[in-house]
């Protein structure tokens, strides 16, 4: 039986093993890393283990010898002498497709592991599930296919009845977000008492790997549910401490515990000095957010989360993420730039393109004029607004029709 991240994620691990000597599969946990390694490995050891760690740490060397190849370390993070070992043994063993090592934080997030191994590892970063991926169907092309036209020509055609097929997914998908071992648990209370866990082990044990603070859990939950609330919106490390009850600075540094963790993704704003942020797994913001969703909040969070995986699990793009905000109010809030082109995405919470859209539109395109905008709206009517503007149903970014 296929694992469930089969479809994206596997045709790129077998790549990297086939071009290196090290893989690293890294996310969030309850992502599916170590199924989607061990479905391709040989041998699995897991370092969650404190015996394993034991033998890791008296013979990191002997540890990888004689070993079936492809070799799985789950979890190595969690023993920074491992690094090291790994780097001499490939020096002296020169081969592809040797070790997959997976984590739920980043390795070079880590102050006590030393080693990089700059060279000698890819890196795989694994997302939670997006609408078409939970659905089982292809990655999606609209969007790249958009970006490779200098403008827009026809005005796509697509039916209500389809348009509100991808409004219920939607839907859906922003109750029980994209982590396999939460996702399809069908009773909320349930999936509700598996993301508590989920959280408390995120802000309860691995984020004391990454950061010293004396920030309790309860303030590191409301830090949590600040961002999930505020997604898209600039990060103002003072408001955010005066409603968390740490200092600016240590702000700055739990953020940056949540992204080495996979528990966030910040983009930088082109024009400004600021950042913004985003949940990695949809469920989980809108477990933290509780009664208080709004319909732009859902609309911005949502689209991000499918928008994304289109783009990091096609690597050859080469593409980077940001946001777009002037002075005077304008506001593209997911843009992305490949050699292909670059396009920005404005959603709206309305029927069609808004007038505050449009404005935004235009001065991105000012400042981008070879770049195009897509309106993303809660409509129903697909419209060119210029050779370089389209205005859509926004379920037409999340999949193939």
């Amino acid at each position: 039986m296929p694992h469930l991240r089969s479809r994206y994620a596997e045709p790129l691990l077998k790549k990297f093993l086939a071009h290196s000597s090290i893989v690293g599969v890294l996310g969030q946990r309850q992502t599916g890393k170590t199924t989607l390694a061990a479905a391709l490995s040989q041998a699995y050891v897991t370092l969650d283990l404190s015996e394993t760690q034991d033998q890791v740490n008296q013979n990191p060397l002997g540890f990888l010898a004689g070993r079936q190849l492809p070799f799985t370390i789950d979890e190595c993070q969690l023993v920074p002498d491992l690094f090291p070992a790994l780097k001499e043994w490939v020096r002296l063993h020169p081969k592809k497709g040797q070790f997959i090592l997976t984590g739920s934080v980043r390795f070079t997030s880590r102050k006590a592991i030393r080693e990089s191994l700059t060279g000698r590892i890819i890196n795989l970063e694994l997302l939670p599930m997006s609408i078409a991926e939970s659905n089982s169907e292809p990655l999606p092309r609209q969007l790249l296919e958009w970006i490779g036209l200098r403008t827009f020509h026809d005005v796509p055609v697509i039916s209500k009845q389809l348009i509100e097929k991808g409004k219920q997914r939607f839907q859906q998908f922003l109750e029980a977000g994209g982590l396999p071992g939460v996702c399809f648990f069908r009773e909320k209370h349930v999936r509700a008492a598996r993301l508590e866990t989920h959280l408390e082990t995120l802000l309860e044990r691995d984020i004391r790997l990454l950061v010293n603070t004396t920030a309790t859990y309860r303030q590191l939950r409301m830090l949590a549910r600040w961002v999930a609330l505020n997604q898209g919106m600039p990060l103002n490390f003072s408001d955010i401490a005066r409603t968390v009850g740490v200092s600016p600075p240590s702000v700055k540094k739990l953020i940056s515990a949540f992204e080495s963790m996979f528990l966030v993704r910040t983009l930088s704003v082109e024009n400004l000095p600021s950042s913004v942020a985003f949940f990695e797994d949809q469920g989980l913001a809108t477990h933290l957010i509780a009664d208080q969703r709004e319909p732009q909040l859902d609309l911005v969070r949502g689209l991000h989360a499918n928008l994304v995986p289109q783009f990091l699990y096609r690597p050859e793009l080469a593409a980077r993420f940001s946001q777009y905000r002037t002075r005077g109010g304008a506001c593209i809030q997911w843009m992305v730039q490949t050699e292909a082109g670059s396009i920005g995405v404005v959603p709206v919470a309305g029927p069609e393109a808004s007038l505050s859209a449009l404005a935004s539109s235009r001065s991105f395109l000012a400042h981008y004029p070879e770049a195009k905008v897509i309106i993303a709206h809660q409509g129903y009517e697909c419209k060119k607004i210029s050779d370089r503007i389209l205005s859509i149903p926004y379920p037409l970014l999340l999949s193939d029709v």
